[in-house]
């Protein structure tokens, strides 16, 4: 029996007692002993420590489990109980094939840190939960990782106010979850929405200062999106609260929009660092390292990626960004296999990049033409492919006239991203006048002067023109 006490500083602490896994067949027992040791290092490195033997009626909460094998499966079913009265709180499961379990420990200890940090959370005595109320703040936690899930984790939140209006943690995970589904919400949905997530996080600042989640909720719901200076500022006043793995990546978001790059990619390694079981950190560092063209290092960190959590979108994902420009005939072919297309690309998306690798390909003009068409129709949301994406490909084609179009269509409500503008494959567009001109137009020439820092290509690139004589 392993037992871990928090030190987190939102809950009294509580004692975690990490149970050996159970493995009736002893083919599977070194398995199980791997990922006992994997869940207490995560755990560990998450503060929750020190870590003795010790029985487990000590313990607050007790983390439980078995491995077993069914035909060419192996299955992992992992349960979070009460340590006093052994009453479950939460309970998954997770399977892999069996010739190929590398990273599978990483996967499961990686979720569970989740959960135990929110049930840390919800242990605290001085709230007085129920187990009934624990538990549905940990189907919360989960839940609110899955933005496709968002009705699900407002009406959780709703019941747990209603059992429980004096724990506000739950305020921090709904507003952050809505304020992440917006883009995808009809109108009036998203009306209703932006609104009860600016309330929650109202309410969990007040109540607690230092929680990440109210801050990042601040940022996300800043309209319009190009004013950077207040998105930066409220991640800014949570790191000043407490440094933050969450908000730290978030921040290099931001500095990828503005062309900050170095400073991004510093701000992406602290946040893995900080939490490196995380598959949408690791991916943020994938994409960091892509879009300043080091694809070699990119796809070192995709290995990782892939091999710990091969069934994530993120790995979908990754493995498509990763070819797309460098190769995009072999990007067109994971488009095209079901269990390689990343999570929402539709069969249009498909045929949008069909056309871009043909134009690739052939670089004639028929073919080109019809890949500027199905790109621009991408633009305009009738092909569901990420938008700095198709942006990026049609840098590579040399349409610069279509890129400024789309940005200057969307600056009225700023729901664009501008990252694209600082890739690998703008380069040949920035070294352009006209990049600056647009950059004044949307806004990017106001924030660099304001923050007074300025785009790193200004100093790495040879460009005809000074960028701060064109700041506008």
């Amino acid at each position: 029996m392993i037992v871990g006490r928090s030190t987190g500083t939102h809950a009294d602490q509580a004692s975690i007692a990490v149970r050996p896994l159970t493995a009736a067949d002893p083919a599977l027992k070194v398995f199980a002993a791997s990922l006992d040791d994997q869940i207490v290092d995560v755990l560990t490195g998450k503060g929750m420590t020190p870590l003795t033997k010790v029985g487990d009626g000590k313990a607050a909460l007790i983390v439980e489990g078995r491995v077993q094998a069914v035909a060419d499966k192996l299955l992992v079913a992992m349960r979070v109980s009460t340590g006093k009265d052994h009453v479950s709180l939460w309970s998954t499961s997770f399977q892999r094939a069996s010739r190929d379990t590398t990273g599978f420990p990483d996967e499961v200890a990686a979720k569970i840190s989740d959960i135990m940090q929110c049930a840390v959370w919800s242990s605290a005595p001085k709230l007085g939960l129920t187990n009934a109320t624990r538990s549905q703040y940990l189907n919360l936690c989960d839940l609110s990782r899955q933005m496709e899930r968002t009705d699900e984790v407002f009406d959780l939140a709703r019941q747990i106010e209603q059992q429980a209006p004096n724990f506000v943690r739950p305020e921090g995970d709904v507003a952050v979850a809505g304020a992440l589904s917006l883009a995808r919400l009809p109108p009036e949905q998203a009306i209703r929405i932006r609104q009860e997530s600016a309330r929650a996080a109202d309410r969990v600042l007040l109540a607690d200062p230092l929680d990440g989640n109210g801050y990042l909720a601040k940022s996300l719901l800043v309209v319009p999106r190009n004013d950077w200076r207040a998105r930066e500022r409220w991640l800014d006043e949570g790191l000043s609260k407490r440094d933050d793995a969450t908000l730290n990546s978030y921040k290099a978001n931001i500095l990828e929009e503005v062309g900050r790059l170095n400073e991004a990619l510093l701000l992406v390694r602290r946040s893995l660092a900080m939490d490196p079981k995380s598959p949408p950190k690791t991916l943020g560092l994938v994409y960091a390292l892509g879009l300043t063209g080091d694809l070699t290092a990119a796809r070192t960190q995709y290995g990782h990626l892939r091999q710990v959590w091969p069934n994530r979108p993120e790995s979908r994902l990754g493995a498509f960004e990763l070819t797309a420009f460098s190769d995009p005939g072999a990007a067109l072919r994971l488009l095209e296999q079901a269990d390689t297309r990343p999570e929402g690309v539709t069969d249009e998306g498909v045929l949008t990049w069909r056309a871009y690798a043909k134009a690739r390909a052939t670089r004639s003009s028929a073919d080109v033409a019809a890949a500027k068409m199905a790109l621009a129709r991408a633009l305009d949301g009738r092909s569901v492919l990420r938008r700095d994406i198709v942006v990026r490909a049609l840098l590579t084609m040399g349409l610069m006239d279509e890129v400024e179009a789309y940005y200057r269509k969307q600056a009225a409500d700023g729901r664009f991203v501008t990252t694209a503008l600082f890739s690998f494959e703008a380069k040949t567009y920035r070294a352009n006048p006209r990049f600056m001109r647009l950059a004044r137009d949307i806004g990017l020439t106001a924030y660099w002067r304001a923050m007074g820092k300025w785009p790193d290509f200004c100093k790495e690139e040879v460009l005809p023109y000074n960028c701060e004589d064109l700041r506008g």
